[in-house]
């Protein structure tokens, strides 16, 4: 490998670390946004499946999911009181 292909590695190798190292924050806080979406729509899931016999119904969309993900049972009962004053 002669010094030209050395240096075209090293530099290519570091535009890719960098990259990565400016990449790594938003990429942390959109996974940690997904998870508790994910969470969160489980749980309202959950909740609607056992409630439907008592004919309690919670929308599930995003910003209910990341409510009740986030904030947990607490979450869950913003996002049934919300939906009783708005609805």
């Amino acid at each position: 490998m002669d010094a030209y292909q050395l240096l075209i590695f090293a530099l290519a190798f570091f535009l890719v670390f960098v990259g990565l190292k400016v990449l790594y924050r938003p990429l942390k806080a959109a996974f940690f946004i997904l998870y508790y979406m994910l969470l969160g729509g489980l749980m309202l899931w959950s909740v609607n499946f056992v409630g439907r016999l008592i004919g309690l119904h919670l929308p599930i969309n995003p910003v209910s999911s990341l409510v009740a993900g986030y904030m947990g049972v607490p979450g869950i009962c913003l996002v049934y009181a919300l939906l009783r004053a708005l609805g």
